[in-house]
């Protein structure tokens, strides 16, 4: 689980580590996929906002990458 702060353009700004999947490797590999993420902006009353959330991540390492670097996977 990340804590995730979106910019009012929908760019990912920061994330925290909230709960870890056990893997060091696995939580690092989840974080940097959301700071490449884009998001529709969050909007009230018409404007476009900031906005922090927790982003749930499901990580599994498949088969065929077993004893690679998740990052070359």
């Amino acid at each position: 689980m990340l804590r995730v702060h979106v910019d009012e353009r929908g760019a990912v700004r920061k994330t925290l580590l909230v709960s870890s999947s056990g893997s060091a490797a696995l939580d690092g590999a989840a974080a940097r996929a959301l700071v490449a993420a884009r998001f529709v902006p969050y909007r009230e009353a018409g404007a476009a906002i900031p906005v922090t959330t927790l982003m749930p991540m499901n990580v599994k390492a498949s088969a065929q990458c077993r004893g690679v670097s998740p990052l070359d996977c």
